[in-house]
């Protein structure tokens, strides 16, 4: 929580007049920075959060569809400006861990919520290694898998096992443990505003720390799979000279991935998970069984 840190958080903040429960937009909280350091200082300390800071203003945003049906909205939250700087400079400390630690806390496979990459990068990585092995004269097979909610069911639980596992330090893990307790949110519509509600589970999308954490429960999957993701959406890669071993090698790694996350208490939608084979030559369409559900696999 140094004053550079600060000065660098700042800085990165535009004047936006979006706001949380303070009704205090960020345009206002830039030019009280001088102040603030050792009031965090103090929090980072005692690992103690304002209860304030743990109640979100959550919005539905429509992502998709009718607006007429819930399932077609996105929740994104808004917290108090200040707590908003605080993450910040959370984060600021995580990334210095990957620094002092030598250690990718997002995985090298992850495009999504990193400088520098995007769905672009993420699509040039995957067109690669496809003309790769098709300039081999190989099959490739590319299984893709949409987590549902992944954000809204993460177990946190879980999640500190793995913040464990990676090397975390003690006074990170407290202080996130601390943020992460006791969530609390309303959703607000033209005005008109909800109950509270208790936040048990997940990550609150719109928060600048729920990517960085998303992300590191996924991490362990890096280390068991070669997958390229963007945010929640997961593609595995298969090949071989011969058809009917690709698909094998893709349906066998496939169920393990699917396993996985279940395991992790995600929600996988099956109906969305596809898979497409990758060759020189025109291939007949073939039916592969994942799980519960029969995909028929797509030419290109």
């Amino acid at each position: 929580m140094t004053q550079l840190n600060l000065d660098k958080v700042m800085r990165s903040f535009k004047r936006k007049k979006s706001y949380g429960k303070d009704n205090i937009p960020m345009l206002l909280v830039v030019d009280l920075y001088p102040v603030l350091q050792k009031f965090f200082n103090k929090i980072y300390n005692s690992f103690q959060i304002p209860t304030q800071w743990k109640i979100s203003r959550t919005i539905p945003f429509i992502k998709k569809g009718d607006p007429e049906h819930v399932e077609n909205y996105r929740p994104i939250s808004n917290i108090f400006s200040l707590a908003t700087v605080f993450e910040k400079l959370v984060l600021l400390q995580l990334k210095d861990l990957e620094i002092d630690f030598k250690v990718n806390l997002m995985g090298h496979q992850q495009h999504g919520f990193k400088r520098n990459h995007s769905s672009v990068t993420a699509g040039i990585e995957l067109q690669s290694k496809i003309s790769n092995r098709n300039d081999k004269n190989e099959y490739v097979a590319v299984a893709s898998f949409d987590l549902s909610a992944a954000f809204d069911i993460t177990d946190r639980g879980l999640l500190f096992k793995r913040m464990v596992k990676l090397g975390f330090p003690g006074d990170i893990l407290s202080l996130l443990k601390e943020w992460l307790s006791d969530q609390y949110f309303y959703v607000e519509i033209e005005n008109n505003r909800s109950y509270y509600r208790k936040s048990k589970y997940g990550e609150i999308q719109g928060l600048v720390l729920g990517l960085i954490l998303f992300n590191v429960f996924l991490r362990p999957i890096y280390n068991l799979a070669k997958l390229l993701s963007y945010a929640d959406d997961n593609y595995l890669l298969k090949h071989d000279k011969d058809l009917l071993a690709t698909i094998g090698k893709c349906k066998k790694k496939s169920e393990f991935l699917l396993s996985w996350l279940l395991k992790s208490g995600l929600k996988v939608n099956e109906s969305k998970t596809k898979i497409c084979i990758f060759h020189r030559n025109d291939i007949p369409k073939m039916k592969v069984k994942i799980g519960s559900c029969e995909i028929e696999t797509k030419m290109n």
